[in-house]
Parts: C-alpha cells; structure tokens; sequence
C-alpha cells in the first residue's frame, strides 16, 4: 500500500472519531425536554435517541467502542505512514496526538454543544444502527462488568441517567442560544425557577390588598364585590376568611359578612412556590394568606400570580392605553395617610400634608361622615363602608 492510502485511513478513522464524538456530546447537551417534546410530536429520530438514552450502558458503550476502535485503526495508519515515507514510525504519535485533539476532540466537542439539537437529530440514525450491531458486544462487556460488581459488592445505581438538576442545567443554560428559542423553553426554565423561590418572594403585600371587615353587612358590599376578597376581624392582619361575589348571590343582605365567608388556606412565608403549586392542584383554591413568623397575615399569594411568573402576564400581549383604562377598587382605614393612598395608587386626591382619608372626607363633606355615604371626586368614588366615634373608619375608593 502506498501513503496516500494511509494517509485516507487516517482521515476516515479521524471522521469516524469526530462523528461519535460529536453524537455523544450533543445527545447528553440536547435540552431534554425538548426532546420529549419533539417525541410526542412524533419525530421518530427523537423516540429512537430517548430509547437509546434511557439505556445508559449501550449509548455510551457505542460512542466508547467505535471512538476507540478509530483512534487505534488510526493510530496504527499513522505509523505505517511514517514507514512508507522513510520516516522514524516512532514521530508519528505526536501527529496522530495533534490531528485528533483539533479534528476529533476539540472542534466536534464545541460544534456538538453550539448545535446540539441539529447534530442529535442528524446523526440518529447512524447511531442507533451501530448501537444494534454492536449489541453482543456491548452485552458481553455488561455482563463482565455486572459480574465484576457482584463479585466486590459494588452496587449497580438507578437506570435513570438524568436527574432533575441536570434537566434544569439543559434548560437554563444561557449560553446555549437554542435554549433560548420559544415560549416551552421559556416557560420550562421558569418552572424551575420557581423551586428557589418562597412565597414571600411573589405575594401581594397586606397593604396593597382589598380587605374587607367581618362586621360589615352584606348590603354595604354586595354591589362593591368583584372578586375573591379577604375579611380580617378588628386588626387586618388578622384574617379570618375569604368572600366570593357568589357566596353573597342569596345572601340575607343584613346579615355579616363572616356567616358567608369560606376558611381561608395559610401557608408560611418560607413553603416553596413548587410545593404551593403542589397544594393549588389538590386543595381547590385560587388565593393563599401569607403568614409571618407570629403568625399574622402579610401578604396574598394568588394562583393567577403564580401562572403570570410561568408564562409571562397576559397583558403584556395585548397592550392598551393603561391611563384611560386604570380600575380601581380598594379599601383604606379612616386614618390612612392621603400621600400614602395617593403613591399607592396613583393618584391625585387633595392633600395638605399630613391628612388623613377622615380628615378629607370631613373637610369635603363639612360633617362626620354617616355609614354608606359617599362622594366623587372626578372619575373615583370615596364611599364609607364603616364608622366609629372618630369618623370614617374604613374607606372605599374605586373608579366609576
């Protein structure tokens, strides 16, 4: 044989080395999700790379047996090589070293991670027909290393060969840009996300929470009420219950609203959002009271929350004119400060300084404000739903 016919082995057996060594890389970097994704979609090249994945000892014992055969069909080519142009054999390892670290390590390694997705899919096929080729082989080889176990006692580990940090990693990896790509993607990285965070970390804050007293009537809210809102007794981080608009529907309108309110769900600030998540689907309730160590309320935490930092909020698909279109509907206590309410809410109601909600309503109403009396100020409605000694004693403000 001549040296160009070596010099073609060594190229073949250098392509050989590259393609399984880019198979194996890009299979183990492909985001796993993602190939669940394309198999329930019914790409058969993604059903054969599962199948072959989730039988650790053939993947790898494939990629390891033909990487190695090349690299030593290879090697063996260079030395003749060497011979056949009268050089000292000996040299050609540093040769074969150099062309298989640049041609068959390196450059397939990072094409492989920067193209995972397209590299798997392209190369199923040839590497699932190897797979069955070499499967005596590769059983023999499983035997011997299962009687090897056996024989020191060493205990052979689970069959699963992904574990639920290394499918985030898949998933989350920000330097894979195909990691990037579509909202699966994105919303498959949230979920994951989500186990690093409490429910301290998204709830609604107390004071930005429509809080309703337990001792007003049905007829002071009924007409107010548009969604779930939770009733306190005397202190309002003291809450006692939750009101639907449907709880009320044939509710005796003299009556308090703690006959019809329902028990409201607790979990403490710390409980993690994967297991609150847990809990929404098994326990039937949309909106969860945060509670501190001293186990006052803090906050809420509604599913609809939860949902937004997974997907994203729907409004921002549908963007309006947010000025003209601001709804408002929350309740303060009688001595909250107009600045306070005013930066909360954005809004301009009169303000001289260190007023109070009372004080506004007194100066406006030239009397102590009643129970259900009301006033406009431009597009917002000041109605008070309880009184005592002072005045108002709790406010409604909402936009008409």
């Amino acid at each position: 044989m001549t040296w160009v016919n070596y010099a073609i082995m060594i190229v073949a057996a250098l392509v050989i080395q590259s393609f399984f060594s880019m198979m194996e890389m890009s299979s183990v970097s492909f985001n796993k999700v993602r190939l669940q994704y394309y198999k329930f979609k019914g790409y058969a090249r993604a059903r054969w790379l599962i199948k072959l994945m989730s039988r650790p000892g053939r993947f790898f014992g494939t990629t390891l047996i033909m990487v190695n055969s090349a690299l030593q069909f290879g090697s063996e080519s260079a030395r003749q090589l060497f011979i056949s142009l009268n050089l000292d054999p000996d040299y050609s390892a540093i040769m074969q070293v150099l062309l298989v670290l640049i041609f068959a390590e390196l450059a397939p390694l990072f094409a492989a991670r920067k193209h995972a997705e397209q590299v798997a899919m392209f190369g199923a096929p040839v590497l699932i027909l190897f797979s069955k080729i070499l499967t005596p082989v590769i059983y023999i080889l499983d035997l011997f290393v299962r009687g090897f176990n056996r024989l020191f006692g060493v205990k052979v580990a689970s069959g699963a060969y992904l574990t639920r940090d290394e499918l985030q990693k898949a998933i989350e990896s920000r330097e894979d840009p195909f990691a990037k790509q579509g909202d699966f993607e994105a919303a498959s990285a949230q979920i994951f996300k989500l186990k690093a965070k409490s429910a301290k970390e998204l709830m609604q804050p107390l004071d930005e929470v429509n809080l309703v007293s337990d001792e007003i009537t049905v007829e002071a809210i009924q007409s107010e009420l548009s969604g779930c809102v939770p009733i306190y007794h005397k202190n309002m981080r003291n809450i006692t219950g939750l009101i639907y608009p449907r709880n009320l529907l044939r509710a005796d309108a003299k009556a308090p609203l703690a006959h019809y309110s329902r028990s409201p769900w607790f979990i403490a600030e710390s409980t993690s959002i994967l297991d609150i998540v847990r809990q929404f689907r098994t326990n039937n309730q949309t909106l969860a009271i945060v509670l501190d160590l001293s186990g006052l309320a803090i906050g809420v935490l509604a599913l609809d929350t939860i949902i937004n930092e997974i997907f994203g909020s729907l409004e921002s698909a549908f963007p309006q004119d947010k000025s003209s279109n601001i709804v408002i509907e929350r309740t303060f206590s009688g001595d909250t400060l107009i600045s306070k309410i005013n930066a909360a809410l954005h809004i301009q109601l009169p303000d001289d300084g260190e007023d109070t909600l009372n004080d506004l309503l007194i100066s406006l109403l030239g009397h102590p404000p009643a129970k259900g009396e009301s006033l406009r100020l431009e597009r917002l409605e000041l109605k008070v739903l309880e009184t005592s000694l002072l005045g108002a004693r709790t406010v409604l403000i909402k936009t008409i």
